[in-house]
């Protein structure tokens, strides 16, 4: 990921960070003081919010002390509560329709600016995140081996058509949907 950033800013000479000693950031610190709170367990960071985290922590050293440009206005991150409102509605409504209006509003963006933020902030879109929470819940609930069928649990998890849960299954997790309840 470290070095992902480095060459899109154009400093990829910089990958290592050799460079950094004594040098102070506010922003930066600011970042690495949640980190510092959550090994202390006085925050919990979810794998998106610290993935995000970690992505704008190496922006910002890339761009300001290495002088990494980035290519035009991207936007800002979702704040912390706009982010933690979201995921917990894709979370509650995992079998839902999600649009992407519907988690702008739960997030108090307008649809536009909260795509890119979120794609932003996390690394994702707001449809690749649904659909792998989407995924990892029916896997959680094939391995339960509760006697349902796959294609009731397809339609658990929000899925409307198998041969797309089958494929997705299959693409992101490397395994069938059957393979997996035996």
């Amino acid at each position: 990921m470290r070095r992902e950033i480095a060459t899109a800013l154009g400093v990829g000479n910089h990958a290592d960070l050799a460079d950094m000693h004594g040098w102070a950031d506010r922003h930066a610190w600011a970042i690495l003081d949640r980190f510092r709170a959550a090994a202390r367990n006085r925050l919990a960071l979810s794998d998106v919010v610290r993935d995000g985290l970690v992505r704008q922590l190496y922006n910002r050293v890339y761009c300001a002390k290495f002088g990494g440009r980035a290519d035009g206005w991207r936007g800002s991150p979702l704040d912390g509560r706009g982010l933690g409102r979201t995921l917990e509605f894709i979370e509650a409504h995992v079998d839902a329709s999600l649009s992407i209006a519907a988690l702008a509003a739960v997030a108090a963006y307008s649809p536009f600016h909260f795509a890119r933020s979120f794609k932003l902030t996390t690394g994702w879109s707001p449809h690749q995140y649904v659909m792998a929470r989407r995924l990892e819940h029916a896997r959680a609930l094939l391995l339960e081996g509760n006697r349902s069928t796959v294609e009731s649990i397809a339609y658990r998890c929000g899925f409307t058509n198998l041969s797309h849960f089958r494929g997705l299954m299959r693409s992101r997790l490397g395994v069938l949907p059957s393979e997996v309840v035996s």
